[in-house]
């Protein structure tokens, strides 16, 4: 009869539990890297903001992780599932990682949505010629911008919907006024521009309409 395996040593076993976090760490540090680059226009630099900010977050998405990987502990446990525990412990975690990951897809290639998570509020329906840009986040000042045309109906419904305050005069960056190219138009140009805000703790929204209100620059963002 074969002896039994003696069973692995205490420095062995912590070596194991200190790898098995390790993993874990990575893990979340990846996927915070990955969620920066889904969620910025520019990936690059969302990915570079991820990393250099995973070094200071990463370490907390072990509250999380860790009761993942104890579920698959437990899940690899059960009868039959016992030579691959180890695995599905970690496995369950990445799972956990990548369905977190689903909604950034989603609003990466639908900025509707976003807009309706951020705001509260839906587009309107008939707009058009949709633009937008996304940037900014954990330790970085969050920044999302929106053009697009829209029926003037719908637009005053959007101001309404946003509980909007109209400037007087109208409230217009430099950037703005004078045009920046790309997703910083020349709004100085807008007959009868109108410049609208709400702002909150930590928060702001501004909206720049025409005086036909069929042209809309969103920019939200937070300070």
């Amino acid at each position: 009869m074969p002896s039994p395996t003696p069973p692995p040593s205490r420095k062995k076993q912590l070596g194991r539990a200190f790898a098995w976090i390790g993993f874990l760490w990575l893990t979340g540090w990846v996927t915070l890297c990955l969620s920066e680059a889904i969620g910025w226009t520019d990936s690059l630099e969302g990915l570079q903001n991820g990393l250099l900010m995973g070094l200071i977050f990463s370490p907390l998405s072990l509250v999380v992780l860790i009761p993942f990987g104890g579920l698959g502990y437990l899940i690899g446990s059960l009868r039959g599932l016992r030579p691959w525990r180890r695995m599905i412990s970690l496995s369950v975690p990445c799972l956990a990682c990548m369905a977190s990951l689903i909604p950034g897809i989603a609003e990466r290639y639908n900025p509707g949505k976003r807009f309706s998570r951020i705001t509260g509020v839906s587009l309107p329906a008939h707009s058009a010629e949709l633009r937008h840009h996304f940037a900014g986040g954990l330790l970085r000042d969050r920044t999302e911008v929106y053009i697009f045309d829209s029926p003037a109906a719908e637009t005053l419904l959007l101001i309404q919907a946003l509980a909007l305050e109209r400037s007087q005069p109208p409230q217009l960056p430099l950037q703005l006024r004078e045009g920046g190219g790309g997703l910083s138009p020349n709004l100085g140009t807008w007959q009868g521009l109108e410049s609208w805000h709400s702002s909150g703790p930590g928060r702001f929204l501004n909206l720049y309409t025409d005086g036909d209100h069929a042209r809309v620059y969103v920019i939200s963002g937070s300070y």
